[in-house]
């Protein structure tokens, strides 16, 4: 190839270039956002599930704690493991909220893990 004649073919400025990198960008994110939606409309009723048998565990153990605190004549105050489980349910209950956002799969990720 070393002293080939190029005249007639036709090259790449660095402007191509930058402008065929982000039509590509462009194109991945919307695909990315159009997928992490599909995914996370798919595990939404999974999420719900989950956030309505947490709750009433909780609330029996809550019910289950009060009853203990008093058959002993003690203070209630809730568990920690009752409160970690409140807490979960929380957790996904406000993540489930960003819908629209475009959640990436990382952030499906941390909502099911």
């Amino acid at each position: 190839m070393a002293g080939a004649d190029t005249s007639g073919h036709e090259g790449w400025t660095l402007l191509d270039y930058e402008e065929d990198y982000r039509g590509k960008v462009s194109a991945y994110k919307s695909a990315l956002k159009r997928h992490s939606q599909s995914a996370f409309d798919l595990v939404l009723p999974y999420f719900q599930e989950f956030c309505d048998c947490a709750g009433e565990l909780a609330d029996q153990m809550e019910t289950n704690e009060k009853s203990l605190c008093s058959v002993f004549r003690l203070p209630y105050r809730p568990s920690g493991v009752q409160l970690l489980v409140r807490k979960c349910m929380q957790v996904v209950s406000e993540r489930t909220h960003f819908k629209n956002t475009g959640n990436p799969p990382r952030r499906i990720a941390d909502i099911i893990c």
